[in-house]
C-alpha cells in the first residue's frame, strides 16, 4: 500500500490525516478538506471510545452524509429513531433536527461535508479547549460561536421508533435508490442531486471480477471514491496502485485513470459531477425505444459528453 500526503495524486484512509481533533471521547481525522465555491469532498472519520449520546442539533447550511464502518447508532431524526448499521449511509440537509446515541465503544462513521467546513470548526473548538477553556463555559460566547458555525441545539422531541427503511435521511446499505445493470456490473444511486442541492450525486458502483473503467481525456472533477470490498487497482500517469476496503481514493484535477477490478469490488463514487442518473435513465429508455442507437458509438459518446460524463470506455 502506497501512503500519499496531501496535495499528492491519490489519499488512502491509511496514510497519516491531514488534522486530527480529539476530546478524549471522539477523534475526528480529516483526509480531505473541501474544495470549490460549494465547499464539497469535505472528508474525515469520527471514531467514538465509548458509549455517548450526541445532543439533537441542526445545522443552518450545508449537508453531512454519514457512512457506517463498524459500531453501533441510532440516529434520533424527525422525531424518529432508528438503528444503522455497516455500510448504511446517512444524509441529512440543512435544517434538519438529528442527534445520535452510539451504542458501541469503537464505533465509527466516515463522513463528508458540503458547504459546512465543519473541520474548520472542529479546530477552532479544540483551539479553545487548549488555551481558553473558560470561555467554553461562558454561555454568551458559546451562543456567539454556534450561531456563527451555524448549529441550533436543542431539546429533542419524543421520537417514535422506526424502521431505518422508512426514514427517507436513511440509506439503507441494502436498498439503494435505483439500481441500473451495466456490462461491468450494478450501479446504484445512494443520495440524488437533488439532496445535495444540484452538487453533486453519490453512486455506489459494484464492479465484476477484471472490469475495467477507463478515463483516458483529462477533466477536472477531482473523483474522490471509498472502496466498500474488494481490491480496485488504480492505474494513473502518475502512479498505479492497489486500494482495498477502507480505502479512499482522490484523484486529483486533469489525471487520466484508470479502474481496474482485481475481484469482485464494491466502490462508492462521492463526487459525481455528472448528471449520472439522466444518462442511465435515457439509456434505459434507448434500450427499450430504440436499441440501435446503443450500437452507435458517436451517439452514446455525444450523451456522455452533453451530461459531463469523462468515461472514455470500459472492458468486462
Amino acid at each position: 500500500m502506497t501512503d500519499a500526503k496531501q496535495g499528492e495524486s491519490m489519499l488512502f484512509h491509511t496514510a497519516a490525516p491531514i488534522l486530527r481533533v480529539s476530546n478524549g471521547d471522539v477523534t475526528g481525522d480529516l483526509y480531505l478538506r473541501p474544495v470549490g465555491h460549494r465547499l464539497i469532498n469535505e472528508l474525515g472519520d469520527a471514531v467514538y471510545s465509548k458509549p455517548q449520546l450526541i445532543k439533537y442539533h441542526a445545522h443552518l447550511k450545508g449537508a453531512e452524509t454519514f457512512l457506517m464502518l463498524r459500531g453501533g447508532v441510532r440516529i434520533h431524526i424527525n422525531r424518529k429513531k432508528c438503528i444503522i448499521s455497516k455500510g448504511d449511509l446517512m444524509h441529512i440537509r440543512a435544517h434538519v433536527h438529528h442527534g445520535f446515541e452510539i451504542l458501541e465503544s469503537d464505533t465509527a462513521w466516515r463522513e463528508m461535508f458540503q458547504e459546512m467546513d465543519m473541520y474548520a470548526g472542529l479546530e477552532g473548538k479544540a483551539n479553545l479547549k487548549e488555551f481558553y477553556p473558560e470561555l467554553l463555559e461562558d454561555e454568551v460566547f458559546s451562543a456567539r460561536r454556534l450561531a456563527r458555525v451555524g448549529t441550533d441545539y436543542r431539546d429533542a422531541p419524543d421520537l417514535e421508533e422506526a424502521e431505518k427503511y422508512d426514514i427517507p435521511h436513511i440509506k439503507p446499505a441494502d436498498r439503494p435508490m435505483l439500481t441500473f445493470d451495466v456490462p461491468f456490473g450494478k450501479m446504484h444511486l445512494r443520495v440524488g442531486r437533488w439532496e445535495l442541492d444540484g452538487a453533486k450525486e453519490i453512486w455506489q458502483l459494484d464492479l465484476n471480477k477484471s472490469a475495467c473503467l477507463d478515463f483516458a481525456v483529462p477533466f477536472g472533477d477531482k473523483p474522490v471514491y471509498h472502496v466498500l470490498e474488494g481490491i480496485i487497482h488504480v492505474d494513473s500517469d502518475r502512479e498505479c496502485f492497489d486500494a482495498g476496503e477502507g480505502d479512499i481514493i482522490s484523484i486529483p484535477q486533469y489525471l487520466r485513470y484508470k479502474l481496474i477490478a482485481k475481484e469482485e469490488a464494491k466502490l462508492l463514487a462521492l463526487n459525481v459531477q455528472s448528471h449520472l442518473l439522466n444518462i442511465m435513465e435515457h439509456l434505459n429508455a434507448d434500450r427499450v425505444r430504440n436499441p440501435d442507437t446503443l450500437m452507435d458509438r458517436d451517439y452514446v459518446s455525444k450523451l456522455l459528453t452533453d451530461h459531463n460524463c469523462w468515461l472514455t470506455g470500459y472492458t468486462t
